[in-house]
């Protein structure tokens, strides 16, 4: 079932700021957006193609098999009533992550070089 918007956007921002921004209709700047957490980032006009690609290489060249088990996991706890069935859901995945764990620590070492090269950029 779907959430309506007015319940995820009171989860995002609260319940005070959700009815503000709902009775006011007042718009919003991007740092403000970005403030609250609504977008996670805001690039220039001119960098957003280049940004935006350097995001989704950043995904793509991560594990595939973890990206998408986890897509699934976000996606299963977003469909939850409530937050002891999210609590359900998220212990669930995590048993049944832990028979494709066996790569996990051949992985270590490229994803501590990547997170030391991002480090210095």
């Amino acid at each position: 079932m779907a959430r309506p918007y007015s319940s995820l956007l009171a989860q995002a921002v609260g319940q005070r700021r959700a009815v503000e921004m709902s009775l006011t209709g007042n718009f919003l700047t991007a740092e403000e957006a970005l403030g609250l957490g609504l977008v996670n980032h805001v690039v220039p006009h001119e960098e957003l193609l280049p940004f935006t690609r350097r995001l989704a290489a950043d995904i793509v060249n991560n594990d595939q098999r973890g990206v998408r088990r986890l897509l699934r996991h976000y996606r299963q706890i977003a469909g939850a009533a409530t937050l002891d069935e999210a609590h359900l859901i998220e212990g669930y995945m995590a048993e049944t992550w832990q028979p494709g764990t066996s790569e996990v620590a051949a992985r270590r070492a490229d994803v501590t070089a990547r997170g030391w090269t991002q480090a210095r950029s």
